[in-house]
């Protein structure tokens, strides 16, 4: 999308992104960063709510705008 203009999320995308993390969370190695985040205090320890946190961080929208720069890093 062009600078500025806000994006919506349909239910095919909404969709297609819960696909993706449940396919995600089913492999060995995202079970094992699931661990490793919530013996480090960095992750909810309940699956579903990993997955939306997941869901939060990857695929959550944020302003792009002229006058509001924001840059949407995160660290664990």
């Amino acid at each position: 999308t062009e600078t500025g203009i806000d994006e919506e999320d349909n239910d095919h995308e909404q969709s297609e992104q819960s696909k993706f993390l449940s396919a995600c969370m089913k492999t060995r190695v995202m079970q094992e960063a699931h661990r490793f985040l919530v013996d480090e205090d960095k992750a909810p320890e309940n699956p579903k709510k990993f997955i939306e946190f997941l869901d939060l961080i990857w695929f959550d929208h944020y302003s792009r705008s002229a006058n509001e720069m924001y840059l949407k890093i995160y660290i664990f």
